[in-house]
């Protein structure tokens, strides 16, 4: 979810694809921008190089919830493996290997209790409690973010 990053979407966009591009599968990235800034063009270039790069694109703010929930619905139904990151470099894309071997080997020692189905919808059910909790919280407060 990109909001007017125009500042940072190289730097991101960069380091993301590099991370993605030495892992052992196939993968697909999803921009949402939201915002009026340049952001958009950059996605967009860097889409038209790269198939594997979509872009969606809101003008109006959605907000993150409803930004993250729109992301997620554009995720491939035949992926695995969905991960979220901002791209404020708070989290470093180099670290994406390390939490794709953490995940393989959690799902590796699930695999006798969970098929691949019921892993998504496991997934899917802890979004929608964890997303209704933040949105709760935000309406509590007196803010939707």
């Amino acid at each position: 979810m990109l909001y007017n990053e125009e500042e940072v979407i190289d730097e991101f966009s960069e380091r993301l694809l590099t991370s993605l591009r030495h892992l052992p599968m196939d993968y697909e990235v999803n921009f949402v921008v939201e915002g009026t800034d340049g952001t958009l063009e950059k996605v967009k270039t860097l889409a038209k190089t790269d198939p594997r790069i979509k872009v969606n694109y809101n003008e109006r703010r959605l907000g993150l919830g409803k930004a993250t929930k729109k992301g997620l619905g554009l995720v491939d139904r035949r992926s695995d493996l969905v991960l979220t990151m901002d791209s404020d470099l708070n989290h470093d894309p180099k670290e994406i290997i390390n939490l794709l071997e953490a995940s393989t080997s959690m799902v590796q020692e699930d695999d006798q209790r969970l098929n691949k189905l019921d892993l998504a919808e496991l997934f899917q059910n802890e979004f929608q409690r964890h997303h209704v909790r933040l949105q709760d919280l935000f309406y509590e407060s007196g803010r939707e973010h």
